[in-house]
């Protein structure tokens, strides 16, 4: 009798495990974005994802992620800084000089990773701006179709997903790029040329997602290209082209690794000497992502509204985005330029504890636990029926 209930607890035990490792492994892109934040109270009263930092008391400077750390970024998502310490970044920004406008601020090692990936058409719009003190070349990012919610693969591997890249490039002008990693060729994108300083500027992207392999990308409404993927092989497209606003092919690519799963990130590579600074990076607000239908579509907007801004030679391939800032001296301002002082920090939220692991995926672990705790009581049963028969 005590061999068969000890073969009923291991048999039990053997299905709880493989239950939770089931539950680790599927983790990666297990739940729907779009659905998972469905009904949640957000400042635009609409379904879908969003994020407006005037929702909150911020201090210049301050960690985004001590108090308030808002449950609604930490609980599906991950900002963080690849440095590792809540202090490290990103930080909260106040435009004292535009109505006190409250930003997030991607200092260089900073990144935002979505835990879950997308299941229906979208639409993303995103203003984003530049840091004054950005260096020419640095990385900084909107990051897609991304293998895993990691903050590394977000700010620098760029061996997977379509990459929208902003750069001062040099005096003369501003760039943002387009493209991906084709394993043959090296990076690979679509440069469109701005005017100089034109990224120091609060600008408007939109991005369309049908995640059947089609996207379009604007700038302040207007069409700067259109990114068709396919050759799917396994969970990833292999092939993909680039178009400009007038529907011509720019870049073509055939050793890409795009996830079929779409989701979207932000992601800004470090400095040369891993050094962690407030001033360099990408600065975002009013990030929106929701369901998209094709008769939202205004296709006036599709054309470019100045024929002066003509894209660069797409045969001139821009620098790897992986390679760090040239001159080491070129540096942002002084290390000594430290976040506020944590105690300083508004006390509407406590600051969670931190954590070594990346936060989210709190309702994936909570049902995991549950199924676990079911399969624990089951094996009980059994083994208060069988005890129950022997002594009968």
């Amino acid at each position: 009798m005590k061999k068969t209930i000890s073969k009923v607890l291991a048999l039990c035990m053997a299905v709880a495990l493989l239950v939770a490792s089931f539950g680790i492994f599927a983790y990666a892109y297990g739940t729907e974005l779009l659905s998972t934040y469905a009904g949640i109270e957000n400042s635009a009263s609409e379904d879908g994802f969003w994020f407006d930092a005037e929702d909150l008391t911020v201090e210049h400077d301050g960690p985004v992620r001590g108090a308030p750390y808002v449950g609604y970024l930490r609980d599906h998502a991950t900002p963080k800084n690849i440095a590792g310490n809540d202090g490290d970044g990103p930080f909260w920004g106040v435009d004292s000089d535009e109505d006190y406008n409250n930003y997030m601020n991607f200092n260089p090692g900073s990144y935002f990773v979505h835990d879950y990936y997308i299941e229906s058409a979208y639409k993303s719009t995103i203003d984003i701006k530049l840091d004054a003190e950005f260096a020419a070349g640095q990385f900084a990012a909107l990051r897609f179709g991304l293998s895993a919610p990691e903050g590394e693969e977000a700010i620098s591997d760029t061996s997977n997903g379509v990459t929208i890249a902003f750069d001062v490039a040099d005096s003369s002008k501003d760039t943002i790029k387009i493209g991906a990693y084709d394993s043959s060729k090296g990076a690979v994108y679509y440069t469109v040329d701005l005017a100089n300083g034109a990224l120091h500027s609060w600008k408007s992207i939109k991005v369309v997602d049908n995640i059947e392999g089609t996207m379009k990308i604007y700038c302040d409404n207007t069409l700067l290209a259109t990114v068709t993927l396919s050759e799917v092989k396994g969970d990833f497209y292999t092939a993909m082209t680039v178009a400009d606003a007038n529907g011509e092919t720019k870049v073509t690519a055939n050793a890409v690794s795009v996830c079929t799963e779409a989701n979207m990130n932000i992601g800004v590579a470090q400095n040369a000497d891993k050094s962690v600074v407030i001033p360099g990076g990408l600065y975002m607000d009013n990030w929106s992502i929701v369901e998209y239908e094709e008769s939202e579509d205004n296709k006036p907007t599709e054309a470019p509204a100045d024929p002066t801004e003509t894209p660069a030679d797409p045969t001139e391939e821009p620098a790897d985005p992986t390679e760090e800032p040239a001159d080491e001296t070129e540096k942002p301002a002084d290390k000594t330029e430290k976040p506020a002082d944590k105690t300083s920090a508004p006390a509407t939220s406590a600051a969670p504890a931190d954590k070594d692991v990346e936060d989210g995926g709190s309702n994936t672990w909570i049902i995991i636990v549950a199924i676990v705790a079911a399969v624990a009581v089951v094996a009980a049963v059994v083994v208060v029926i069988i005890l129950k028969k022997k002594k009968a």
